[in-house]
C-alpha cells in the first residue's frame, strides 16, 4: 500500500507492510531490508529498538512473541 505525502527523507510516497500474527510467532520474513531508520509497529504501537532485531536483514525476530492476529506493520 502507498501513502502520499511528506515525510523526512524527502520521499513523495512511502511503502507500508503489514503482516498478520500467528500465536507466539516472533520471525517474519520480510519484502525489505530492514534498517535501523525503519518504524515498526505492532497494533499500531511503535516499537522501541530494543524490542526487536533483524537490521539490516530480510527477517524482522521480535523479543516478545505475539498473540494470535497481532498486526505488525513496517513503513519503508
Amino acid at each position: 500500500m502507498r501513502i502520499y505525502g511528506a515525510n523526512p527523507s524527502g520521499k513523495s510516497s512511502v511503502n507500508s507492510y503489514e503482516y498478520i500474527a500467528i500465536n507466539g510467532q516472533t520471525e517474519f520474513p520480510l519484502e525489505i531490508t530492514l534498517k535501523s531508520t525503519t518504524p515498526v509497529f505492532v497494533n499500531g504501537a511503535l516499537l522501541a529498538k530494543s524490542e526487536f532485531l533483524g537490521i539490516d536483514t530480510e527477517t524482522l525476530v521480535l523479543i516478545t512473541p505475539c498473540f494470535a492476529k497481532e498486526v505488525i506493520k513496517i513503513i519503508e
